[in-house]
């Protein structure tokens, strides 16, 4: 029977340790929720002063001084965000001047092509069946795919 009597007196401290505990988590969770509250009515009141000093009214010394350090990170900002929008034209700008660049180099090819096969041809013309290498001008076996010579890919 004692061996019951201590097990029922382990579970009833065991049991009242556990509502203490739930009592303190709860008292606990309590506190932050108000000191969140305490956080965000702070924000609300500096935003309620920062726009006072903003609208031109006249604050006290130290109230001021961080106001001022507040307008000094809002123009940090706007210079930063300036540059931003620099850096980002200036890529956008070597781009479009890179796209334009390949755009003209793949106008050059293919008017050297073009170039090319009228030259082959009016060589052809001249005498039967030479074939010329666009970039060295070394006579290439009809049928090549390289220039000997130079070792370009011919069309």
């Amino acid at each position: 029977m004692a061996i019951l009597n201590k097990l029922g007196s382990i579970a009833r401290n065991v049991s009242g340790r556990t509502g203490n505990m739930l009592e303190v988590s709860k008292l606990n969770a309590l506190i932050r929720s108000s000191e969140d509250d305490i956080e965000e009515l702070k924000q609300q009141l500096g935003e309620y002063f920062y726009g006072k000093y903003a609208a031109g009214v006249i604050l006290d010394g130290d109230a001021t001084e961080i106001c001022k350090k507040i307008q000094a990170a809002y123009t940090e900002i706007k210079a930063n965000k300036a540059e931003i929008n620099s850096i980002k034209a200036a890529a956008r700008e070597a781009e479009n001047e890179a796209a334009e660049e390949a755009e003209a180099k793949a106008q050059i090819k293919l008017q050297s092509k073009e170039l090319y096969g009228e030259f082959v041809n009016a060589a052809r013309s001249v005498s039967g069946s030479v074939t010329l290498c666009p970039m060295c001008g070394a006579s290439v076996t009809d049928g090549s795919r390289f220039c000997g010579n130079c070792g370009t890919k011919l069309c």
